[in-house]
């Protein structure tokens, strides 16, 4: 090695020269490790050890970019990495370190979905498990969220819409609005319990007495 210089535009980087020729570029982190110097020689073992290094630390720093632009599931960020063609062992090593340092958790990420997608009071909890299965979270995980969800909530967020729907189409029938706020609700999602109680003629007459 005859030169090893941090790059301009990106100080976290460096480039190595071999016999005055450039060799390649690294993570600054991973020529730290590895006691890279002007004067060292890189041998077929160093030159192992320095493709390892790098993988693992653009792997990592891919993972954390990814993250920064939203919250992934371990799922999620598995087929990222995969996608990106690093080794198995790679990914496997990523992954565990993300979630040893708290980074990935599916646990939080589906509670807290279930706050943000519960808090507007017009989704079923039907519809919130489709949401949180698209971020690819385990059954279990979104299920034990989901209990989160009392019936209380679901019921008004039903009602919200009832009412909604009840004031729009307020020049039918009641039997005709009744029909259509039920099949309403059902496709959204709402148990026919829940519906039941919301097309309830006193609920509905308190919006029209309103």
């Amino acid at each position: 090695m005859t030169k090893l210089s941090v790059q301009v535009h990106n100080p976290n980087r460096a480039n190595l020269y071999v016999d005055g020729k450039f060799y390649k570029g690294l993570d600054k982190i991973v020529a730290v490790r590895l006691g890279l110097r002007p004067g060292l020689t890189l041998t077929p073992f160093l030159i192992s050890q320095l493709d390892q290094q790098q993988t693992a630390s653009s792997a990592w720093e891919f993972a954390l970019r990814s993250l920064q632009r939203s919250p992934k599931s371990v799922s999620t960020m598995r087929r990222k990495l995969q996608d990106k063609l690093f080794p198995d062992e790679v990914v496997n090593q990523t992954i565990q370190r993300l979630i040893d340092g708290k980074i990935l958790d599916d646990d939080l990420l589906a509670n807290n979905l279930v706050r943000y997608y519960s808090a507007n009071g017009k989704r079923s909890r039907k519809q919130i498990w489709a949401l949180l299965k698209t971020k690819q979270l385990p059954t279990s995980v979104i299920n034990e969220a989901l209990a989160n969800i009392d019936g209380g909530q679901e019921f008004l967020a039903a009602h919200k819409l009832a009412q909604q729907k009840n004031h729009q189409w307020r020049e039918l029938g009641f039997k005709v609005r009744q029909q259509k706020i039920a099949g309403y609700l059902n496709q959204r999602g709402f148990q026919y319990a829940v519906i039941k109680q919301v097309i309830d003629h006193n609920q509905l007459d308190a919006e029209e007495s309103a």
